[in-house]
Formats: structure tokens, sequence, C-alpha cells
């Protein structure tokens, strides 16, 4: 595969409650206020690889920055409260992350990969979600697709429990989704890395995810 330029994100890396909305902690400080581990993850991936990182630490709760701003879930429940000021400055913050990223890629030029680092919680709706780590793409993309078979095989190769378009499918409405619409398929590769949060503070799991970057595309 040709040389590539790795750019990472993390759009659900904290819980921080900025206009104070009232938000149980319990819940805050849960699965669904943010997804437990990425950051650090992320982090240490782009501290080890010598790479941009963009993060984001107001919890989803508040604005998900991971949603098209039409979404009918981009603000929860709890947002409701919030006054038409204050939905502003989040939202420019929102906007202000995107355009970065997209400054980013267009700085990097062709065969640019995003690697979006999320969590997931290890059981839900009181179903155990049966993988490791799940690799999220669109398969119309050629070389999304290639990346994630590639990057599969590696990390089954190490001995996680790899599953793709899973537990979420990638050509579902988020950043990834945006980016492809700006960048073609040799500009942008967007695969949204999702890590089973019973795993996740693990080194095993970030020493296998730099390993396989490293060794496959840098």
């Amino acid at each position: 595969m040709e040389n590539n330029n790795i750019l990472l994100t993390c759009e659900h890396g904290g819980n921080k409650n900025p206009n104070n909305l009232k938000i149980p902690r319990r819940v805050l400080e849960s699965h669904e206020g943010f997804d437990i581990g990425a950051l650090d993850v992320a982090k240490f991936l782009a501290r080890e690889l010598g790479t941009a990182l963009f993060y984001n630490e107001i919890s989803r709760l508040v604005l998900d920055f991971n949603r098209s701003l039409h979404h009918p879930k981009v603000y929860s429940s709890f947002s409701v409260g919030m006054t038409l000021r204050e939905k502003e400055k989040l939202e420019h913050l929102y906007l202000a992350h995107r355009k970065n990223i997209k400054d980013e890629i267009s700085f990097m030029g062709k065969h640019t990969i995003h690697l979006a680092i999320h969590s997931f919680t290890p059981v839900f709706n009181q179903v155990k979600r049966n993988a490791d780590i799940g690799l999220l793409y669109d398969p119309a993309r050629l070389r999304e697709k290639e990346i994630a078979l590639c990057m599969r095989d590696f990390l089954r190769m190490l001995g996680f429990k790899v599953r793709m378009n899973y537990p979420y499918l990638g050509k579902a409405d988020g950043l990834t989704k945006y980016l492809r619409n700006c960048f073609s398929d040799k500009e942008y590769a967007g695969i949204e890395i999702e890590l089973n949060q019973e795993i996740i503070s693990s080194n095993l799991v970030k020493d296998a995810l730099y390993s396989s970057i490293k060794y496959l595309w840098m």
C-alpha cells in the first residue's frame, strides 16, 4: 500500500458540561456521557506516531460532535433548557473542530487516512457485545475497505476479536461521512475504531493499534 498521511480524531473524548446542564453525575460519567478511555488511546497514538490529533471534550449529552447538526439527536434531552446563545457558542466550537480537520486533510494532500478513536460499552440493552474491536468504514469506498481488512487481519493475528462495521455501521451519519463528501476516495479514507471499554485500558490494545498503523501505513 502507498505511503499515507495519518490523522487522528476523538469526538467523544470527555464529559465536560460547560453550561451546567442538569445531567446526573452518574450518567455524565458513564458511557452515555462520553467514550470512556478513547481520548487516552488517541493521545498515546498521536504521541507515538508523531501525528496530528483533533479532539473534543464536551459531553455528547450536551452536543454530539460526531453527528450532523441536522441530526435529531445531535442535542440530547438534557440540552432542552439551553438558550439560543448557548447553542450558538457550542455550534461555533463544533464547526471549528470540523473545519480544522478538513483544513488539515487539505494540507496533507493525497492518501490521508483518518482514524477516529471511539469506545463502546461491553453490554448494551442487557446484551453483551461480542467483539474487542470494531472497524467502521463505508463498503462503497474501496480504499477504506482495503485499509479496514488489512487492519482486521493484523489485529486478529495479535489475538483480538475484530468485527467489521460493528457495533455500528461505518456509513451512518458522522464525521467520517461528512468528510467523504468533501474528499475523493484517493484523497481521504475514514475509519472509525471502536474499542470495547472492557479492554480499552490495557497497554496491549494501545501497542497493538500502534503496531498495526506503523507496520501497515507508515
